[in-house]
């Protein structure tokens, strides 16, 4: 069996999500994908969607991706998998591709941040742009390591905002699920 395609031309596709979303924001893709007889796995990350961390707790990015790390260390996988990360995720796909690169054949960006090596997880300047924009507002709380930091460790979309800037090319049944 070739690593790379398990069956023929069928993958293994791990959907990374963005911020503020979680794994059911893929419902959509994932019925399209198992549809045409590909595996498909769709991850929550820390404190997203049904994990059960509180974003609170989360003092780093290595917390913040540990489950996409923890699929990637101790799934046996007889196969490398896609991953595809949306806004967000395409830090987190970027952090296990350095990790994982024996396990992922690919890796799929879509509309996502793709850092290089030594940038930020998400740049500051963009971030301050976010919040003056009243897209989203940040979540500050020391950080666990240095007790005078202050440094933001999540944030929170505006649900009015988010309509306006994330779906406003989306259709009225994909704006109210979110």
């Amino acid at each position: 069996m070739d690593r790379l395609h398990p069956r023929r031309d069928k993958f293994h596709f791990v959907l990374v999500h963005g911020s503020g979303h979680g794994a059911w924001c893929w419902y959509k893709v994932i019925a399209r994908l198992e549809g045409a007889g590909h595996t498909v796995t769709a991850l929550d990350l820390a404190s997203s969607g049904i994990h059960k961390s509180d974003a609170g707790s989360i003092g780093s990015v290595a917390e913040y991706v540990s489950p996409l790390m923890n699929f990637l260390a101790h799934s046996v996988l007889d196969h490398q998998v896609v991953l595809v990360g949306h806004s967000l995720g395409g830090c987190a796909i970027s952090y296990a591709m350095e990790a994982y690169p024996e396990k992922i054949s690919k890796a799929i960006f879509i509309s996502a941040f793709m850092p290089r090596s030594g940038d930020y997880f998400v740049d500051p300047q963009l971030l301050q742009e976010l919040v003056s924009n009243g897209l989203v507002r940040l979540l500050h709380i020391a950080n666990h390591s240095e007790a005078n930091s202050c440094e933001p460790i999540a944030m929170y979309f505006d649900s009015k905002n988010a309509l306006q800037y994330l779906y406003n090319k989306s259709s009225e049944e994909v704006s109210v699920l979110t």
